[in-house]
């Protein structure tokens, strides 16, 4: 059963052709204007660098906490860890 291929003249681009035609690309933003605390917070946990901004700005959770937080749109988060995640 013969499935999808990719073109190139090494392995390496042959992969790289098959994952261009496979993936539609997602453009990044260059700026990033959430307000809801929720959507924030999203964003900054799906990269390594929104971690480490989040412990700059003071946000020292449990994994826990984190998870419930992400979990639940609605959860009941205190303004001060809301204004933390914001600095963020």
């Amino acid at each position: 059963m013969a499935g999808p291929t990719g073109l190139g003249g090494s392995l390496g681009a042959a992969l790289g052709d098959l994952l261009r035609a496979q993936v539609t690309p997602r453009h990044r933003l260059s700026t990033y204007n959430a307000k809801h605390w929720h959507a924030q917070i999203s964003q900054l946990t799906g990269t390594r660098r929104g971690y480490e901004d989040l412990e700059t700005a003071g946000l020292d959770v449990w994994p826990d906490t984190l998870f419930k937080w992400l979990s639940d749109p609605e959860y009941n988060v205190r303004r001060g860890y809301r204004d933390l995640i914001h600095t963020a």
